[in-house]
């Protein structure tokens, strides 16, 4: 009788445990689904403004990684049609890549792009107070434009917004 009882909570555990496993499992499923949707929405996010920006490139094939279990983004980037690694492959560091192929105009525009992305998804972003510290450097005319149009937009979208800059001209603006 005691065997039994013994038995019968063993058992009982496992089978605890099984649905335990297949609700983590269905969770984590669930999580990777709504991972790869949010994504695929930053990733146009991010492209939808780099066009905006006139930039010759786009982010591709952005996915989430998992390096030492924090979630970070990976992505390559597409110039004039041909995909470009972020960091140039191991044995070959003068392959093309995100250092060696963007200007510093681009990696602002790319940098300003992600920054507006993730904004933009913020349920919270009215409750924000957003600092920019000299957002014109390295910048062309239409990307200074655009740059200025989006800060302002983003004022009625943020508790606050602080522009520092030593451009007289954008600070009128």
């Amino acid at each position: 009788p005691a065997a039994d009882k013994l038995c019968k909570n063993y058992t009982s555990k496992v089978a605890a445990k099984t649905a335990l496993q297949k609700r983590k499992d269905n969770a984590k499923e669930a999580l990777k689904a709504n991972t790869k949707k949010v994504i695929e929405q930053f990733q146009s996010g991010i492209n939808t403004y780099l066009k905006q920006f006139g930039a010759g490139f786009e982010i591709i094939k952005a996915r989430e990684e998992y390096p030492a279990g924090q979630l970070c983004l990976d992505y390559q980037l597409k110039i004039n049609n041909v995909p470009v690694a972020i960091n140039a492959p191991k044995g070959n560091p003068n392959a093309p890549c995100f250092k060696t192929c963007l200007s510093s105009g681009d990696k602002s525009a790319l940098a300003f792009a992600f920054f507006l992305a993730r904004r933009d998804a913020d349920p919270k972003r009215a409750d924000k107070v957003i600092i920019f510290d000299d957002p014109m450097t390295s910048l062309d005319a239409k990307r200074e434009t655009r740059t200025c149009q989006n800060i302002v937009r983003l004022v009625s979208q943020a508790k606050q917004v602080i522009v520092l800059s030593h451009e007289a001209y954008f600070l009128r603006e």
